[in-house]
């Protein structure tokens, strides 16, 4: 009997797809990936015009640098959910509308940044560049963790309807006499593990469901939506590599049970 082909796929598949790569960091590294910076605050009356023109215009250079960072980034994530082979119809469209208000919602503050005169508008739409749009602290994060969930959803059924083909191995071998209890039992935790990945990777979609942009208010609650969700993805992972274990545990199990070809003695001389 040989190995199923999916049996050899399946794993690069999981960890591919599941293991790296899906969620970016939580740290916090300032304005250029997900908090404010801080500015100097001129004493009140020692401030004079020109120094304070010269804050206002280094504070709108890195509020625009900040800006045009998130822009190349949701233009990268765009061209990866676009090509994403694991991401369904309506979760493709639902990300890709996200990633579109996101992308336009920080061109329009790009350009009202740019026309900013005083410092206290110019601070408070600075501010907004992380408190509205997150595109580090959520947005990246969901749209890899919708992948993750959508893949773990596909890999579930493939290890499936593998398990299907096995089941059916198991039971010729039994018709034809063998003992099959082992081949069984290693297909009962096969069956385990894919249900334990699957169930683990299904609450992942209502976590990441919130609507962006955000509200302030909202990002506590979001970003440990986040965090819970990063961890069932890794359980499911950790299933589906054991469920592929098994797999070709039951491979093995019914090659043992193989009847070996009689050896033909040849003639010499």
């Amino acid at each position: 009997m040989r190995t199923h082909p999916v049996v050899k796929r399946i794993g690069a598949l999981a960890l591919a797809a599941l293991a790296g790569g899906m969620v970016v960091s939580f740290s916090s590294m300032a304005l250029a990936a997900g908090t404010a910076t801080s500015t100097v605050t001129p004493r009140p009356g020692t401030a004079k015009a020109g120094k304070t023109s010269t804050i206002v215009d280094a504070l709108k250079q890195t509020c625009e640098a900040g800006i045009d960072k998130r822009l190349v980034s949701l233009g990268e994530l765009q061209g990866k959910v676009s090509g994403s082979t694991y991401l369904t119809a309506g979760s493709k469209a639902t990300l890709l509308g996200e990633i579109g208000a996101e992308n336009d919602g920080l061109g329009a503050l790009r350009v009202k940044v740019a026309g900013d005169t005083d410092r206290p508008t110019l601070v408070a739409d600075c501010k907004s560049i992380v408190e509205h749009y997150r595109v580090y602290m959520l947005m990246i994060p969901k749209a890899h963790l919708m992948i993750a969930s959508d893949a773990a959803a596909a890999i579930g059924q493939k290890l499936s309807d593998l398990a299907a083909r096995l089941q059916a191995d198991i039971e010729k071998a039994t018709a034809a006499g063998k003992d099959t209890a082992v081949a069984q039992r290693d297909l009962h935790n096969l069956n385990a593990a894919v249900s334990a990945g699957t169930a683990g990777a299904a609450p992942v979609d209502g976590l990441v469901n919130f609507t962006l942009p955000l509200n302030p208010s909202e990002y506590p609650a979001d970003e440990q939506s986040v965090k819970t969700a990063r961890t069932d993805i890794g359980t499911a992972h950790t299933n589906f590599v054991q469920a592929r274990s098994d797999a070709r545990q039951v491979v093995a199990d019914l090659n043992a049970l193989r009847t070996p070809r009689p050896v033909t003695a040849t003639a010499t001389g």
